[in-house]
Protein backbone atom coordinates (compact mmCIF):
# COMPACT_ATOMS: atom_id res chain seq x y z
CA UNK A 1 0.00 0.00 0.00
CA UNK A 2 1.44 3.51 -0.93
CA UNK A 3 1.07 5.78 1.51
CA UNK A 4 -0.65 9.17 1.05
CA UNK A 5 1.57 12.14 1.29
CA UNK A 6 1.05 15.83 0.21
CA UNK A 7 3.57 18.33 -0.81
CA UNK A 8 1.99 22.12 -1.19
CA UNK A 9 4.10 24.85 -2.87
CA UNK A 10 3.14 28.42 -4.19
CA UNK A 11 5.20 30.84 -6.48
CA UNK A 12 4.07 34.12 -7.92
CA UNK A 13 0.31 33.65 -7.30
CA UNK A 14 0.40 29.55 -8.16
CA UNK A 15 -0.11 27.04 -5.79
CA UNK A 16 1.41 23.77 -6.72
CA UNK A 17 -0.36 21.14 -4.93
CA UNK A 18 1.37 17.85 -5.01
CA UNK A 19 -0.58 14.71 -3.60
CA UNK A 20 1.20 10.80 -4.30
CA UNK A 21 0.20 7.43 -2.90
CA UNK A 22 -3.11 6.73 -2.80
CA UNK A 23 -6.30 9.29 -2.67
CA UNK A 24 -9.21 7.51 -1.11
CA UNK A 25 -12.09 7.91 1.65
CA UNK A 26 -9.52 8.00 3.99
CA UNK A 27 -7.25 10.26 2.43
CA UNK A 28 -9.89 12.89 1.09
CA UNK A 29 -10.06 14.87 3.77
CA UNK A 30 -6.09 15.77 4.04
CA UNK A 31 -6.32 17.13 0.29
CA UNK A 32 -9.18 18.93 0.38
CA UNK A 33 -7.90 20.36 3.84
CA UNK A 34 -5.20 21.83 1.56
CA UNK A 35 -7.13 22.50 -0.99
CA UNK A 36 -9.41 24.89 1.17
CA UNK A 37 -6.25 26.57 2.70
CA UNK A 38 -5.39 27.91 -1.33
CA UNK A 39 -8.03 28.38 -2.27
CA UNK A 40 -8.94 30.77 0.23
CA UNK A 41 -5.61 32.33 -0.33
CA UNK A 42 -4.54 35.17 -2.96
CA UNK A 43 -3.55 32.69 -5.52
CA UNK A 44 -4.53 33.40 -9.27
CA UNK A 45 -4.52 29.73 -10.09
CA UNK A 46 -4.18 26.03 -8.72
CA UNK A 47 -2.01 23.71 -10.33
CA UNK A 48 -2.50 19.72 -9.09
CA UNK A 49 0.33 17.41 -10.17
CA UNK A 50 -1.25 14.06 -10.13
CA UNK A 51 2.05 12.72 -11.53
CA UNK A 52 2.52 11.00 -7.94
CA UNK A 53 -0.88 9.90 -7.11
CA UNK A 54 -0.86 6.21 -7.69
CA UNK A 55 -4.24 5.21 -7.20
CA UNK A 56 -7.52 6.79 -6.18
CA UNK A 57 -11.43 5.73 -5.95
CA UNK A 58 -14.33 7.63 -6.75
CA UNK A 59 -14.65 9.11 -2.83
CA UNK A 60 -10.88 10.36 -3.47
CA UNK A 61 -11.68 11.93 -6.27
CA UNK A 62 -14.40 14.60 -4.21
CA UNK A 63 -11.97 16.83 -3.25
CA UNK A 64 -10.89 17.40 -6.41
CA UNK A 65 -14.12 17.75 -7.73
CA UNK A 66 -14.96 20.41 -4.96
CA UNK A 67 -11.88 22.81 -5.75
CA UNK A 68 -12.21 22.94 -9.82
CA UNK A 69 -16.18 24.22 -8.26
CA UNK A 70 -14.53 26.45 -5.74
CA UNK A 71 -12.23 27.41 -7.87
CA UNK A 72 -14.96 28.56 -10.64
CA UNK A 73 -17.05 29.78 -8.15
CA UNK A 74 -14.63 32.42 -6.81
CA UNK A 75 -12.40 33.18 -10.19
CA UNK A 76 -9.24 31.38 -9.65
CA UNK A 77 -7.98 28.66 -12.25
CA UNK A 78 -7.32 25.09 -11.00
CA UNK A 79 -5.66 22.62 -13.15
CA UNK A 80 -4.64 19.04 -12.76
CA UNK A 81 -1.91 18.08 -14.78
CA UNK A 82 -0.24 14.19 -15.24
CA UNK A 83 -2.32 11.80 -14.20
CA UNK A 84 -0.87 8.38 -14.06
CA UNK A 85 -3.14 5.96 -16.05
CA UNK A 86 -4.96 4.19 -13.61
CA UNK A 87 -6.02 7.68 -12.25
CA UNK A 88 -6.23 8.91 -15.11
CA UNK A 89 -9.16 6.49 -15.89
CA UNK A 90 -10.99 7.43 -12.63
CA UNK A 91 -11.11 11.08 -13.58
CA UNK A 92 -12.25 10.23 -17.24
CA UNK A 93 -15.07 8.01 -15.60
CA UNK A 94 -16.58 10.96 -12.93
CA UNK A 95 -16.52 13.35 -15.85
CA UNK A 96 -13.36 14.94 -14.16
CA UNK A 97 -10.83 14.10 -17.10
CA UNK A 98 -12.35 16.72 -19.29
CA UNK A 99 -9.76 18.64 -21.29
CA UNK A 100 -10.90 22.11 -19.74
CA UNK A 101 -10.16 19.94 -16.24
CA UNK A 102 -6.86 18.02 -17.13
CA UNK A 103 -4.32 19.18 -18.93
Amino acid sequence: MDHFALVVDSSDGTALVQPSGELDVATAPTLWQALALVLRGEHRAVVMDLSRLTFSDCAGLRPIRRALREGARIGTAVELRDALPAVRRVLDLTGLGAPAALA
